[in-house]
C-alpha cells in the first residue's frame, strides 16, 4: 500500500453549464464479464462499463471488480447532484422575492461545482483506464488511482482543499486503496472530526 503523492483531482471553482446541442455520453450500470486472454487462453472474471452516445452502445471500458462499488457511487453522486442543481435552476427562475432569489442563486452555484468536480472526477477515471495494458496476471489487484484518491477525497470531505494544505495532516488517510480494502472488508481510515460528525447525523456506526 502506497501513498497517494498528489492529487490529480484538481480542486473546482468553475459553475457547470449543460448544452443541449451536444452530443450525450452515458455510462451504463458496471456488469460482469468474463475475458479471455489471447495469449494464455486463461478466463478472468472482471467487470466493464458499456458506454453510449445519445443511448447508442458504442463501446466497453474494463473496470477491475474490485472497484466496482466505487465507480457506482461516483456515479450516484454525478446523478444526485445534477438533479439538485436542475431544481435550485428551476426555483431560481419562479421565486420571486429577491433574498429567495440570490440564496437560490447560491444554492443553484454550489450545487453546479459539485456537478462538475464529480464529473471531472469520472473523466479522469476513464482516461486512466484506457491508457491501461489490462495486464490478466494481475487481475483483481490492480489500483485505479484516480478512483482511489476520489474516494479518499469524498470520504474527508477534501474537495475544497489542494494536496498542498493537507501536508500536515496523518499520512495514514493517504495510505488507502479502496477497491483493495473493499475485497478485504476494511473500512477507510477517516479523520475524527469527519467521524464525528457521521456519528452526530446517524450516518456512521
Amino acid at each position: 500500500m502506497t501513498l497517494i503523492p498528489s492529487f490529480s483531482i484538481p480542486t473546482v471553482k468553475a459553475e457547470c453549464v449543460m448544452d443541449r446541442t451536444t452530443e450525450t455520453i452515458t455510462y451504463s450500470p458496471p456488469e460482469e464479464v468474463d475475458v479471455i486472454d489471447s495469449r494464455t487462453r486463461q478466463t478472468v472474471w472482471t467487470c466493464h462499463v458499456p458506454i453510449r452516445e445519445n443511448w447508442k452502445l458504442i463501446g466497453y471500458i474494463l473496470l477491475p471488480k474490485q472497484y466496482r462499488e466505487a465507480w457506482l457511487e461516483l456515479s450516484y453522486y454525478i446523478v444526485m447532484y445534477t438533479n439538485v442543481w436542475r431544481l435550485w435552476v428551476v426555483e431560481e427562475e419562479n421565486v420571486r422575492r429577491k433574498l429567495q432569489k440570490e440564496k437560490a442563486a447560491i444554492l443553484h452555484q454550489n450545487t453546479s461545482t459539485h456537478v462538475v468536480q464529480h464529473m471531472h472526477s469520472r473523466l479522469l477515471t476513464v482516461l486512466e483506464l484506457v491508457s491501461w495494458s489490462h495486464d490478466t496476471t494481475i487481475s483483481g489487484t490492480e489500483h485505479v488511482q484516480t478512483l482511489n484518491k476520489w474516494k479518499v477525497q469524498l470520504a474527508c470531505n477534501w474537495f475544497s482543499l489542494t494536496y498542498e494544505e493537507l501536508s500536515t495532516v496523518d499520512a495514514k488517510f493517504l495510505h488507502q486503496t479502496p477497491g483493495a480494502q473493499c475485497i478485504e472488508g476494511k473500512g477507510l481510515l477517516l479523520p475524527d472530526s469527519i467521524r464525528q460528525q457521521g456519528k452526530a447525523t446517524g450516518m456512521m456506526a
